[in-house]
């Protein structure tokens, strides 16, 4: 048990799927100090009797992100393994690092997502788990770019190849190589050389003016970009400049951009703001879509094809409720683009991007 004045520790256990982070995870559970508490989703899964895969999958999900909250809650040291393919697990690194965690990485993956998928496939074969190809070159793409962000925020990092047998290629302290291997695989070259470029990046911007980083559990942030690089966005916000982290942070933003990002639960909402002409109308119309919503709900013609989630199909445009973070969406049906969409828990206008015909239709709705 956790003496009381002890620092709790967090093992992050990351990698695209079919890596084989198990294979290692297992060998390092056997080591002194390694946390009880130990979180695998896929293990969770086996423990319940929804039959349908996918809905098994996101009840897992769910459990587990519960108990990595209840943990952090009580201070108690815990592992959890990750594909890390979303900035939602970067956030709960940061948010155990911020309430006194000892953070370590452990990472793992292959130098081909071909190998990965391979990998799966042998899995299903011996009556494991599947996971579609197309997902699994997604997030092995996905998980690789925001590596080193991780890197960053952990306090210990172990990065291990698995292209053909477990092999440690790196170990990081506190920013500080202070392992590597003779012969480095390029993919963790690659990340080296990333990390170098981050950082060479954010002195550069720090000797123009200091900024601040983004806030990525909540931070919403408008104003003008005043920089951009590679790796980096820098944004002026009345009287200050906010970082912001592009492995995070997607779209093409260019100096004297008025933009706002708002982070949440992991998610990211990146914008230019509406002129002043389309603000306006934006804000005419949507008591509008409020109403129509509320029809539609007592009608029970509103569909939730996902958690939070509430949908309304028209003929002309659909309306899309997010409950999780309390935004509203009016889009075209027949080009699929955002007419305008909504913060509503602070009741602001977060796009506005109408056509003439859009500002016709819905001039004919407020009659």
């Amino acid at each position: 048990m956790r003496q009381p004045n002890s620092q709790p520790k967090l093992v992050v256990f990351a990698g695209p799927n079919g890596s084989g982070k198990s294979t290692i995870t297992n060998i390092l559970r056997e080591t002194a100090n390694f946390p009880a508490n130990y979180i695998n989703p896929d293990e969770i899964a086996l423990t319940l009797r929804e039959n349908n895969p996918n809905r098994k999958a996101y009840q897992a999900a769910q459990i587990a992100e519960e108990l990595r909250q209840s943990y952090i809650d009580q201070r108690e040291s815990f592992a959890f393994e990750t594909v890390m393919s979303h900035p939602s697990k970067l956030k709960l690194m940061k948010q155990a690092l911020m309430s006194g965690y000892q953070v370590e990485l452990v990472f793992v993956a292959t130098s081909n997502p071909e190998i990965n998928i391979n990998r799966v496939r042998q899995r299903v074969a011996e009556g494991g788990h599947d996971v579609p190809a197309d997902k699994i070159r997604e997030r092995y793409n996905r998980t690789i770019e925001l590596l080193p962000a991780a890197v960053e925020i952990a306090n210990r990092v172990r990065i291990y190849d698995n292209s053909t047998i477990p092999q440690q290629a790196v170990v990081i302290e506190n920013g500080q190589i202070t392992y590597q291997s003779e012969e480095i695989p390029n993919w963790v070259q690659t990340t080296l050389t990333k990390l170098e470029e981050r950082a060479s990046e954010r002195s550069d911007i720090a000797t123009n003016f200091p900024t601040t980083s983004a806030n990525i559990d909540g931070g919403k942030y408008v104003g003008t970009v005043s920089q951009t690089t590679d790796n980096y966005i820098v944004q002026q916000t009345g009287d200050s400049r906010i970082l912001h982290d592009r492995s995070i942070v997607k779209g093409e933003f260019e100096t004297g951009d008025n933009i706002r990002i708002a982070y949440r639960d992991g998610n990211v909402a990146a914008t230019v703001q509406p002129t002043q002409e389309n603000q306006q109308w934006a804000e005419s119309i949507l008591p509008i879509a409020t109403n129509i919503l509320q029809v539609e709900r007592q009608e029970n013609r509103v569909e939730n094809p996902s958690r939070g989630i509430e949908l309304v199909r028209g003929n002309n445009y659909q309306l899309q409720l997010n409950r999780n973070n309390e935004t509203l969406t009016i889009s075209s049906v027949a080009d699929n683009r955002t007419v305008a969409s909504y913060d509503l828990a602070e009741s602001t206008v977060i796009a506005a991007n109408p056509t003439v015909q859009d500002k016709q239709y819905w001039l004919s709705r407020s009659q």
